[in-house]
């Protein structure tokens, strides 16, 4: 019995018939096809990303496994808004530094006389047997006819003892006052506005004058340079004393000053005194 199917004949040089696909070609056409997708699409990926956009706000990398990742570069010009801003920290520390050199310069450069001090209030109104209105009192203290003891000529800026001038005294102020603040004058300056000021202002009662027995002078006591600058010292003093050295007693101020020692002692008989009194 004969095979009705006909094989090729592949003897005869012909080619032959293809033939119709099965599904084992097909199986295999679409892994083969598989493959070479599979393969392109790396390569189609990085010639994707090889020239990025030059506007583009991300730059591109591989990581060690060979996958693409992404960041942002403007997170690197960020600031962390948990960091302080320390510029106002700064301006304030400056500011405080300099108001504290200017309080400084103002303590302890500016040129300005000591404050004086009150003197109505510190002295005895009401005086004991000795006649001591006020111990110690600072020549810036002493007034227009205050009678003095413990006075010391070779220091003028010494306190001394404000007493009733019915009491032996050493000197007498007849007149008294302070320079303009600012700069120091000069010696020359200084000593030619102090004697315009005694000679101008002090009123003598020249009846006291006459009735003693004695030589009267004016002695003239002002600044210098070094207590100008040093203890703030404007003070004029114009002072009457014996040129003999002795004490003396009695008011020879014309006109005193309210709350000077003066005023109690205005009925006084002037006149010599004994040293030994004071």
């Amino acid at each position: 019995m004969e095979d009705s199917t006909e094989s090729p004949d592949h003897s005869s040089g012909e080619p032959a018939e293809p033939l119709p696909p099965t599904r084992r070609s097909r199986r295999e056409a679409r892994s083969r096809a598989d493959r070479r997708t599979t393969a392109a699409e790396p390569a189609a990926r990085e010639g994707a990303t090889a020239e990025p956009a030059e506007d583009s706000p991300e730059e591109i990398s591989l990581n060690d496994s060979g996958h693409l990742e992404s960041f942002d570069v403007r997170e690197t010009a960020n600031r962390d808004p948990r960091r302080p801003n320390v510029l106002p920290f700064v301006l304030a520390g400056g500011l405080v530094v300099l108001i504290t050199l200017s309080l400084l310069w103002w303590f302890l450069v500016r040129d300005e006389p000591a404050e004086l001090p009150e003197t109505v209030a510190e002295r005895e109104e009401d005086p004991g047997i000795d006649g001591v209105i006020l111990r110690n009192a600072d020549p810036d203290q002493w007034l227009a006819g205050d009678c003095l003891t413990g006075f010391q000529p070779q220091d003028e800026t010494a306190p001394a003892t404000i007493i009733e001038c019915g009491h032996s005294y050493d000197v007498q102020v007849i007149h008294w006052e302070d320079l303009e603040v600012g700069e120091y004058p000069g010696d020359e300056d200084v000593s030619e506005r102090a004697h315009m000021a005694c000679e101008d202002n002090g009123q003598l009662d020249q009846d006291a004058v006459d009735a003693v027995d004695f030589e009267l002078q004016v002695r003239i006591s002002h600044p210098t340079e070094s207590t100008w600058r040093r203890e703030g010292d404007r003070r004029i003093n114009c002072l009457l004393q014996p040129a003999s050295g002795v004490t003396m007693t009695g008011n020879f101020v014309m006109d005193p000053e309210e709350h000077s020692s003066a005023d109690d002692a205005e009925d006084a008989a002037p006149g010599g005194g004994d040293e030994d009194d004071a």
